[in-house]
């Protein structure tokens, strides 16, 4: 990219937590999170920035990587470049946001991760405690208790739609899903 650009050097960088880290290797600076803010995107008018923009910057162009909801992600910045043309521009924004949607589903998928083992910690919490955990015939749709791995009656293999106690309360023991929708699952349960 920095050769198509006639530029120095392209630094790619994400959004964390204690600031900007470079998704590579570069001698390209990383901007400050106020100086990828002050960089307008699409529909906004162009700030003025705040604060004197040191002499390196004034060579250097700095393009926000925002998500699809408009939120901050990332940067790129093309050091050393030539003013850019509306193509060169065009071409480093398609770029910055295509990087967006990486960045996106980067984030996404470090969710999924922390979900799961947070599940997988409540599941090992509830089995410490001695509670027997639910158990999902996909076709009879009859509840077993998590130490079965196959239906009794059908011979499919269970499945655990969701982290729930197989009797509730002490007292009422799941026996088959009735339905399911928007807000919940509904069981017939035994007394």
């Amino acid at each position: 990219m920095a050769q198509a650009l006639s530029a120095e050097e392209v630094g790619l960088f994400m959004v964390q937590e204690e600031g900007l880290r470079a998704l590579g290797e570069s001698g390209v600076r990383a901007p400050s999170l106020q100086e990828l803010q002050a960089v307008p995107w699409a529909g906004q008018e162009r700030r003025t920035h705040l604060a004197p923009v040191s002499q390196e910057r004034r060579h250097n162009q700095i393009v926000p990587v925002r998500g699809s909801g408009g939120e901050l992600l990332g940067g790129v910045v093309v050091k050393g470049a030539p003013r850019m043309g509306d193509l060169e521009r065009q071409m480093v924004n398609a770029f910055a946001a295509q990087m967006g949607a990486v960045l996106e589903l980067h984030r996404t998928r470090r969710n999924l991760q922390t979900a799961r083992s947070q599940q997988a910690e409540a599941k090992a919490s509830l089995q410490a405690r001695g509670v027997e955990l639910l158990q999902l015939c996909p076709v009879c749709r009859r509840c077993y208790p998590d130490a079965l791995t196959h239906c009794p009656e059908d011979g499919a293999a269970l499945e655990m739609p969701r982290l729930l106690p197989l009797v509730i309360e002490g007292r009422y023991r799941l026996e088959r899903m009735l339905g399911e929708g928007g807000m919940g699952l509904v069981f017939g349960a035994r007394d």
